[in-house]
């Protein structure tokens, strides 16, 4: 009964032509037998424990082999064992042999050469290879490939025994010494190799999947799919079954290697069309092992098996499997240090990834791995192996979001092209991208100063400008100087500026930058036209209270950016906007209205003019639009927030009506408006008080108009009404001075409306100008008061309380001449005469009697004058 051992060495060498060499080998199988007759499962298991800790196998082997040479027990066994070998007619060859057998590789043809060398009745004969592809099939490979690695494993074990055991003897007989130092150079060494590679293999195979979370699994998948590193197409169905039950070699089975499977089995089958007994299942199966086996081998330079595992999430066993293959497998070393690398990325550990990808960066153009992986990387650039390799670590940074290390990879790769190149453009906008994440916006500007390539500079620079803006960092933004860039900067701003909608409220808008900026710069009539400019897209653009809000502060800053400059310069070139269609109303420009086109729409706006707006003008508009508000504010009219601006006049009505006398006196001295609607309204407002006084009671929203004018509101004694006549008695008296215009309007309402003049008024009328008083009183037919007014101003001409008129000299023949208004007199004389009032009748008598008494002054005045 054969051993699996024995089993694999016929199937190894069942065809040999060489009858000693086969004899040799048959002989030596029987010593192998006798050998691990010897060794317990507890040496076994303390053999792949030092196996697993890297420990020199050449070294563990002396120490088994030491042991047995010394034990008596075993004495007998050992003797035969070394007769069997003495025996042997050359030792050396049938360990040679034996280890290119177990180390020897096969070549795998593509796909597609053999379907061209498959014809179309070959193929359809071998429907049957799909049985060893299927799920059941794949379970059988499984153990089959288990039990053959492991064999192999026992194998290469046996031979390192042998080999020590042969070197051991070697001394005895000097005969022995070449051969010994041949097994102990080269062969023993191999065997060492041979004895790691598949415990390696046989440690990690049979190991249970560890659990990865379906999350995990998809973002790894889409991770590595979405760099090109690994081909991820057939992996995806992979975590919808339960894995708990596979090993690693169940799962490299089923989905990465079945495609292959299949394509081997296809081309096993045509290779033996025409020997079919040679094909049977049992021989099928040991080639297929074969080829798994191959597929699994450290020195693959495809290292399928490692990639495989990085492409399922097992981590874990890509890490140890590295570990265990590092020390004495020096194939691959630079794609064994970028899968360590993604090991480190994968459990957190990046410094050492970033040291790990940074020692693999030379086999990019000597290990097919890598060069692989750069290939895919789908960059157009003729970039070197290097920087390519530079741009793949920077993708796989950048997708676990390690801004730092990318910046540290850019400026690695930059060591391997031309400073002025377009792959090192590439990585200044790299590294540019990754300070913006990292909020290092000073290091992100000097990137973008150091960038080659003038575009990918200005798409730099715009992007740097937009994510300040959208972030709030305005300050940071005005801080930088921006060394021979400025004019672009501000080109930027603008050009966002202005194709912003407005409608969309933003905490800091591009306008509100802009303006930031160039007062930064002291361009204060820059910064004073950007507000400027925002104020009439407002108004053109928005309706509502809080688009006139935003107006206000939007001239306000200008306001304020103008008055920092000399008086001389203290205005601005305003683009403005003509052939507008009026009809449109407040529509953004940016907005289609009926269907109409976008370039339809902004059609006009292309035809420009320039104006220069002055200072006093922008102060005007905000001093207009002010008031505007403050009017919505007390009466909650809506209305007043679209359509366009009021006209000063229509602004000054409006005050009036809601009872800011204040603003409305203030607004006309601005606009140099006569104040008449302003006297008019108060005088109205306080009549319509004095005869309802309850309406000044009632509520007390009826007071709020009067807070806003300068009046003592303190005064608890006091009513509404009285306060109204206080405030017209105020304004009177402020806006008189030797003008009665007001005074007349005053009094012609309050006569109108059968209202006695207040005696404040009257005084002041009488004082300012007494012949347009005495006319207002004949005029509304109150001629009994005219005529007391001309009892009194004859009087004051006769020096009697002449102040009280405004009188400065006295009818005297030495004083400057003096006058009263005949026409107005003999008007009222002869009012007074026709009149058939018996009260007027009475004082016609009075009034000829006092003007007897002025003539008679006169006469005598007139008199000395002409004697002196």
């Amino acid at each position: 009964t054969f051993s699996p051992v024995d089993y694999q060495l016929h199937q190894l060498f069942d065809t040999s032509d060489d009858d000693n060499l086969l004899s040799d080998i048959l002989q030596l199988g029987g010593c192998a037998r006798q050998l691990r007759s010897l060794i317990s499962d507890d040496v076994r298991a303390m053999i792949d424990q030092d196996l697993y800790h890297l420990e020199p196998p050449v070294g563990v082997a002396e120490q088994i082999v030491a042991g047995l040479v010394e034990s008596r027990a075993h004495s007998d066994v050992i003797g035969r064992v070394r007769d069997v070998v003495r025996t042997l007619h050359d030792p050396v060859e049938v360990f040679r042999t034996l280890l290119v057998s177990l180390d020897r590789k096969s070549d795998m043809p593509s796909f597609q050469e053999i379907i061209e060398q498959c014809s179309v009745s070959q193929l359809n004969s071998l429907l049957v290879a799909q049985d060893h592809t299927s799920d059941l099939g794949l379970d059988v490979l499984s153990r089959a490939v288990a039990g053959f690695v492991q064999t192999r494993k026992n194998i290469c074990l046996d031979l390192l025994l042998l080999q020590t055991l042969f070197i051991s003897g070697a001394s005895v007989e000097d005969k022995d010494g070449s051969q010994a130092d041949e097994i102990q150079t080269n062969l023993i060494h191999q065997a060492a190799r041979l004895l790691q590679l598949y415990f390696t293999l046989d440690y990690i195979l049979t190991q249970p999947c560890h659990p990865v979370s379906h999350e995990t699994f998809e973002s790894n998948l889409n991770r590595l799919s979405s760099l090109e590193i690994v081909n991820v197409s057939n992996m995806r169905s992979m975590w919808r079954q339960d894995v708990s039950r596979w090993t690693v070699l169940d799962m490299f089975l089923r989905y990465y290697s079945k495609l292959r499977l299949h394509q081997y089995v296809i081309f096993h089958y045509m290779k033996q069309m025409t020997t079919p007994a040679v094909g049977s299942g049992g021989n099928l199966l040991f080639i297929i092992e074969v080829f798994v086996c191959e597929l699994l081998w450290p020195f693959n330079p495809s290292m399928t098996f490692a990639e495989c595992l990085m492409s399922v999430c097992q981590y874990l066993h890509l890490e140890n499997y590295l570990r265990l293959v590092a020390k004495w497998c020096k194939v691959n070393s630079y794609s064994a240090s970028f899968l360590q690398g993604m090991c480190h990325l994968h459990s957190g550990e990046v410094e050492k990834a970033f040291v790990r990808f940074s020692e693999s960066r030379p086999g990019a153009e000597i290990e097919p791995f890598l060069m692989k992986l750069i290939d895919g990387s789908g960059s157009d650039l003729d970039a070197p192996p290097e920087i390519s390799y530079c741009l793949k670590v920077i993708d796989l940074f950048e997708s676990h979001r390690l801004h730092h290390l990318v910046v540290r990879s850019a400026h690695l790769g930059m060591m391997f092209d031309d400073p002025d190149s377009c792959n090192v453009a590439v990585l200044w906008s790299k590294i540019f991208k990754n300070f913006i994440e990292l909020e290092q916006y000073e290091d992100a500007y000097h990137a973008v100063l150091s960038n080659p390539d003038p575009s990918r500079q200005k798409d730099c620079l715009r992007q740097l400008i937009v994510v300040l803006h959208d972030r709030g960092k305005v300050r940071t933004l005005c801080t930088l100087p921006f060394t021979g860039l400025t004019e672009e900067v501000i080109d930027i701003i603008e050009t966002r500026a202005r194709s912003i909608d407005l409608t969309v409220g933003t905490k800091c808008n591009f306008y509100d930058l802009l303006y930031a900026f160039h007062m930064s710069k002291c361009n204060f009539r820059r910064a004073s036209s950007v507000m400027y400019e925002l104020a009439m897209r407002l108004a053109r653009e928005m309706s509502g209270s809080s688009a006139l809000q935003r107006q206000g502060k939007c001239l306000l800053a200008a306001i304020t950016a103008l008055r920092l400059v000399d008086v001389k310069y203290a205005w601005i070139v305003q683009p403005g906007v003509s052939g507008v269609d009026a009809s449109r109303g407040a529509v953004s420009p940016k907005r289609p209205v009926d269907d109409d086109d976008v370039s339809e729409t902004t059609k006009n706006l292309t035809k420009m003019r320039i104006r220069v707006v002055e200072l006093v003008e922008i102060e005007n508009q905000h001093r207009l639009l002010a008031a505007r508000l403050k009017i919505m504010q007390y009466t909650g009219d809506q209305s007043l927030s679209t359509g366009a601006g009021l006209s000063p006049e229509a602004t000054v009505a409006l005050l009036v009506q809601t009872g800011l006398y204040d603003d409305a006196v203030s607004l006309c001295e601005r606009f140099k408006l006569k104040l008449h609607s302003v006297f008019e309204g108060l005088t109205s407002r306080c009549v319509r008080l004095t005869r309802y006084p309850a309406e000044s009671m009632s509520s007390t929203d009826r007071w709020g108009w009067m807070t806003e004018n300068n009046v003592d509101t303190t005064t608890t004694d006091m009513t509404l009404s009285a306060l109204s006549w206080d405030l017209l008695k105020k304004y009177a008296t402020t806006h008189t001075k030797n003008d009665s215009r007001y005074l007349r309007v005053i009094s012609a309402k309050l006569l109108s409306q059968d209202v006695p003049l207040p005696h404040w008024l009257t005084a002041l009328y009488k004082q300012t100008n007494t012949p347009e008083y005495m006319q207002l009183l004949i005029n509304y037919d109150f001629l009994d008061g005219a005529i007391a007014v001309f009892h009194d101003y004859i009087n004051a001409l006769l020096g009697a309380n002449k102040e009280s008129f405004g009188l400065r000299n006295m009818l005297s023949a030495t004083a400057p001449s003096v006058w009263i208004p005949y026409t107005i007199v003999d008007q009222l004389r002869l009012l007074v005469r026709k009149s058939d009032s018996v009260n007027l009748t009475e004082l016609h008598g009075e009034f000829e009697a006092r003007l007897d008494v002025y003539m008679r002054h006169v006469d005598s005045a007139s008199q000395a004058i002409s004697a002196s």
